[in-house]
């Protein structure tokens, strides 16, 4: 309920949208984990799938080689994946240049946490976000 007492309804074709990507993102990964085989461990193994998938291959600091008193280790502590414990990939990318990082986190939280609590809902917001990362084909 929003203020005034009116309800939002979030509409059908979104909904059906998002479920519809939701199955094709789960298609997409069995069939990237079906081509990384048991090799999967192997740095060498997975950078040869990321080619044969075209996957593009990008350098990062793993969060467990960031020095924990440089910038790059103080923003990867604020983003840890508190389910897994690791940086989500979309975050690492930016290891080489913490300031890109920042910009990243910042965007983010401007975008999904408002200071105000007006407009959209946070689970609008992420709605709007999936239907725009299926239209891109990013399962991001």
């Amino acid at each position: 309920m929003e203020a005034g007492g009116r309800s939002r309804q979030v509409d059908g074709s979104l909904v059906g949208l998002v479920s519809a990507t939701l199955a094709r993102i789960a298609r997409r990964r069995v069939a990237v984990r079906a081509g990384l085989g048991r090799q999967a461990s192997d740095l060498g193994a997975v950078r040869s799938a990321a080619v044969r998938c075209r996957v593009p291959w990008i350098d990062v600091i793993d969060e467990t080689q960031a020095d924990p008193k440089s910038r790059l280790g103080r923003l990867y502590r604020g983003c840890l994946d508190p389910e897994h414990g690791v940086v989500d990939n979309v975050l690492r990318i930016h290891s080489l240049r913490p300031d890109t990082l920042d910009g990243h986190l910042r965007l983010y939280r401007a975008a999904m946490f408002p200071a105000a609590a007006e407009g959209l809902s946070r689970r609008e917001r992420e709605v709007i976000a999936v239907a725009v990362s299926a239209y891109n084909e990013c399962h991001y």
